[in-house]
């Protein structure tokens, strides 16, 4: 009996011993196939295109990427790309790098960053397919600047939107400023722009109803200098006066001693012409936008828009920033623009 059991513990050793070859067998058979079948991956040139697009996203001039010899030997001979790329001073090259990231699909790319210290070179190496295929060196240039444009949004007709609307514009993070008619019923929307760090201004023209705050040319100088007394008290967190040039009230005669009671306060009073009106289609209201920012010297643009049509322009506002303009509220603009001219 014992001589038949050691047999039968030497068989099934035999037996287990078969079956965990047969197992590491067909394993290490699957793992070399899949060792030769091809990765998916993007060619250099498609990497190439993305990585300029990225840099052309953030401002950076043709003329700040140099284009080198790409240094091939037998372990990178899949290397195309090869760059020196100069970043300006208020440019984080994290920023840069992590809109690079932003243009490609992590499991066809693989990205190595190398930095050289604070403020040092970086080096950054780009692989598809385990094959390496675009290199680049950043480093800051303290003498080369992005192009400076600045801009600031005026909204009309916040009272039109509905609740959920002006609760989305209100929690929107972009700085802008409400145009309110002169009323006793623009407390509440005056709470809620200032409760939200929003600032508002003040409209003057021909069409306010209100008795306290109505201005007309035939006032005398008496009746006038109270109406602006009680809008100066009722609206004194107004960022600034805005008056509509094309009114009645505009063109008097009195409108003179409007305008030196106003500045006489310390007020900031502006046109409605100073603003570039944005309307229109989609596009039309996009197409201006960019053009009045891009265009000119670097004096702040002004810009009126119906509360209705301002997120058409929101990604667009999105993509100048990254190119280095700014966009602040009215009343700094205004200033701004005043210390330019």
């Amino acid at each position: 009996m014992k001589l038949n059991l050691s047999r039968t513990n030497a068989a099934v050793t035999l037996f287990v011993a078969a079956i965990f070859f047969i197992v590491a067998n067909i394993a290490a058979d699957y793992l070399l196939k899949r060792e030769d079948k091809p990765l998916p991956q993007l060619s250099a040139d498609q990497i190439n295109l993305n990585f300029l697009s990225s840099l052309k996203n953030l401002g950076i001039k043709e003329s700040w990427v140099k284009s080198k010899t790409a240094n091939r030997n037998k372990k990178n001979d899949s290397l195309k790309y090869n760059y020196k790329v100069e970043i300006p001073a208020d440019l984080p090259i994290a920023v840069v790098l992590s809109e690079i990231n932003e243009m490609f699909d992590s499991e066809l790319i693989t990205v190595s960053v190398d930095e050289k210290g604070i403020n040092g070179k970086t080096n950054l190496e780009m692989s598809s397919g385990r094959k390496l295929k675009l290199i680049a060196q950043f480093y800051y240039n303290s003498e080369i600047i992005r192009e400076k444009k600045t801009g600031a949004v005026i909204l009309t007709n916040i009272f039109s939107l509905t609740a959920e609307e002006l609760a989305a514009l209100l929690t929107t993070p972009e700085q802008f400023a409400a145009l309110i008619t002169p009323d006793k019923e623009a407390g509440d929307i005056i709470k809620k722009l200032k409760g939200n760090g929003k600032e508002y201004i003040v409209f003057l023209d021909d069409n306010i109803t209100d008795l306290e705050f109505k201005l007309k040319g035939n006032f005398n100088k008496t009746r006038t200098s109270e109406v602006l007394k009680n809008i100066a008290g009722k609206f004194k967190d107004a960022s600034l006066i805005m008056v509509d040039e094309e009114s009645d009230l505009y063109n008097s005669s009195i409108f003179n001693f409007i305008k030196d009671e106003i500045t006489g306060r310390k007020i900031m009073l502006i046109r409605k012409g100073d603003a570039a009106f944005l309307q229109g289609s989609s596009e039309d209201i996009n197409e201006t936008f960019l053009r009045v920012m891009h265009e000119g010297n670097e004096a702040p643009r002004l810009f009126l828009i119906d509360a209705e049509n301002y997120f058409i322009i929101q990604q667009a506002i999105v993509k100048l920033r990254k190119i280095g303009y700014k966009f602040i509220n009215p009343s700094l603009a205004v200033k701004e623009k005043l210390n330019l001219l």
